[in-house]
């Protein structure tokens, strides 16, 4: 499967921690308009591990768990903006 040229920084350069943290901090929100502030942390949790497994075992890439880490990190930031205004 071939990445597009653009996606390709995404994908492999220095940004990939920072787009883990914006996608996992909007898939949080995105569940919570539809469900409870608990099935939204485990959802965008899962999504961050699916997409490292997906990496792991489809692209034969390796299992980062910076990346995971840095989901924890975009979900965290997600939570305290929530708890914040609500």
């Amino acid at each position: 499967m071939q990445i597009p040229k653009f996606l390709q920084g995404i994908y492999y350069g220095k940004y990939e921690k920072y787009v883990h943290a914006a996608v996992s901090f909007l898939l949080f929100f995105f569940f919570l308009f539809w469900y409870h502030i608990i099935f939204a942390l485990v959802f965008s949790f899962l999504v961050g591990v699916f997409k490292e497994l997906f990496d792991k075992f489809i692209r034969k890439t390796k299992f980062d768990v910076f990346d995971i880490l840095a989901n924890v990190t975009g979900i965290g930031f997600a939570i305290i903006l929530y708890l914040f205004f609500q």
